[in-house]
């Protein structure tokens, strides 16, 4: 299934991933304190990943609706990176990763550089 968050919807899903199931209301209670949003926002907007865009399952448990992502989170994060590079990036990962390590005028911090490299080392076994 390809589905690109919403800032909003990303932002519900990162709490549902870690509580699933979970209740409209503790995902509010989660979310309140950083985004001033109201409880009924979040129903609404937990409603429709649920009802249009099939997102979200929902099951009611001693009468609370129990709200989960079948969805993984390196999934979701996937498809927005393919998007962006494909976007942002003219379909190309190595401008991309160009862009978050600093540019492509070579002025990257020196522990990025590591990271990246004991990763293309670990993936390539070189």
């Amino acid at each position: 299934m390809n589905y690109l968050p919403s800032d909003g919807e990303l932002a519900l899903l990162l709490v549902i991933w870690e509580l699933q199931p979970v209740t409209v209301r503790a995902v509010h209670e989660r979310i309140a304190p950083h985004n001033p949003v109201g409880y009924t926002t979040v129903l609404k907007q937990m409603q429709r990943m649920h009802e249009e865009k099939g997102v979200l399952q929902r099951d009611i448990k001693d009468g609370a609706h129990l709200y989960s992502c079948p969805l993984s989170k390196n999934e979701i994060k996937k498809q927005l990176v393919e998007k962006m590079i494909h976007t942002a990036f003219d379909g190309s990962a190595a401008a991309l990763i160009q862009y978050a390590m600093g540019g492509d005028d070579g002025a990257s911090e020196e522990k990025q550089i590591v990271e990246v490299r004991r990763w293309l080392e670990d993936k390539t076994g070189v």
